[in-house]
């Protein structure tokens, strides 16, 4: 009894949970975004920038959890189909080998917390970075003597043919808003103004071809070698950038969110089968598999693929310090850096023989 990727059935379950998954919580997270700039409060939000008050600007915003319902639903979703599939996916038996019965209880008190977790760090973390974004955005605006009506702008993006907004600040995180419009950044403990797209644009728009644009604009950029662009090509071009940050950030979002619900899921319902069944989890054997499909691989958690611990509850230790119960553990603090678009797995497997052995020493 296991769930070692060994097991095809179980592999292409898995595998067909995220393939089906993932696209719906990227899909989430941007329709949520776009819900909260087409529903600013436009007239109330122009008035308070021209009253400098950006409290009541970002309430013009209206950001708050209920814009990313459909987000927190899909990834609770994701636990629900993966706890079911790793539940059913395997044969459970008692110590004396007879087979038991478990089923998946999506209404556990680990389950509920779970989903109340999505809601109250990852969408209010989203919110947050959001939140602050759009106030740096203001403050910088404020500080380059922009008018207010584009400040607005550069918060919610523009109308575009669809009647949608496009562009715009709101979904980014703060290290996006400073590649869009500049921003202050702190360097060696030093902070200083970083030029962003814009300010490229504005100035010296052959800097701007550092930058990921898409072929496109770097094409037209070269085209117009010493000739300054107008305003709307510069809006028209940070629209486009805009847009194409948004879409990497949901990316991001989504495998990580994905990954991280799944591995969440498996350990849940591993947990629920060592309590059904009353197999001692010292018999549970885990191992940390480094998969290689990540964008970027870590090399400590490439090291440490194959590396397993004995137990339900012993945190794998990995050569960065960092301690995971499973990858995408941040029950024991670790951060960012161990968990953002990592797809590692971990396999779980019952030492069968050895609690064959401890069950027949007890019986005598």
């Amino acid at each position: 009894m296991s769930t070692r990727f060994r097991d095809a059935t179980y592999e292409t379950q898995i595998r067909s949970i995220t393939r089906d998954m993932e696209p719906k919580i990227r899909s989430a997270f941007t329709k949520g975004m776009t819900d909260i700039k087409d529903r600013a409060q436009m007239g109330r939000l122009r008035d308070a920038l021209r009253d400098n008050d950006i409290a009541l600007a970002i309430d013009s915003l209206i950001i708050d959890p209920a814009a990313m319902s459909d987000l927190q639903a899909r990834i609770v979703e994701t636990y629900g189909k993966t706890g079911e599939k790793t539940i059913s996916g395997q044969t459970w038996r008692y110590p004396d080998g007879t087979r038991a019965v478990v089923r998946w209880n999506m209404l556990s008190p680990q389950a509920e917390e779970y989903a109340r977790n999505v809601s109250g760090q990852l969408i209010q973390g989203i919110n947050d970075d959001t939140i602050q974004a759009a106030r740096d955005t203001i403050a910088d605006g404020y500080a380059l003597g922009r008018p207010t009506d584009r400040i607005a702008r550069d918060l919610v993006g523009r109308i575009g043919p669809n009647g949608r907004r496009q562009g715009g600040v709101v979904g980014l995180d703060q290290q996006s808003k400073v590649w869009v419009h500049g921003g202050y950044v702190t360097r060696n403990g030093v902070t200083v103004w970083q030029d962003g797209l814009r300010q490229h644009l504005e100035t010296d728009p052959t800097r701007a071809l550092r930058m990921k644009l898409n072929a496109r604009d770097k094409a037209f950029i070269r085209r117009l070698g010493d000739k300054r662009l107008t305003q709307a090509q510069i809006d028209n071009i940070v629209r486009r950038y805009e847009n194409n940050l948004l879409m990497v950030r949901g990316r991001r979002i989504a495998r990580t969110e994905t990954r991280n619900a799944i591995e969440s899921a498996k350990y849940e319902a591993w947990r629920q089968g060592l309590e059904k069944t009353g197999i001692p989890e010292e018999f549970l054997v885990r191992t940390w598999v480094h998969t290689g499909r990540a964008m970027f691989d870590r090399p400590w958690h490439q090291s440490f693929s194959g590396t397993s611990v004995r137990g339900l509850n012993v945190p794998f230790v990995l050569s960065s310090g960092a301690a995971l119960l499973h990858p995408h553990d941040t029950s024991y603090g670790a951060g960012a850096r161990e968990v953002i678009q990592c797809e590692c797995r971990c396999d779980y497997e019952v030492d069968r023989k050895g609690l064959k052995e401890w069950y027949e020493g007890r019986m005598g």
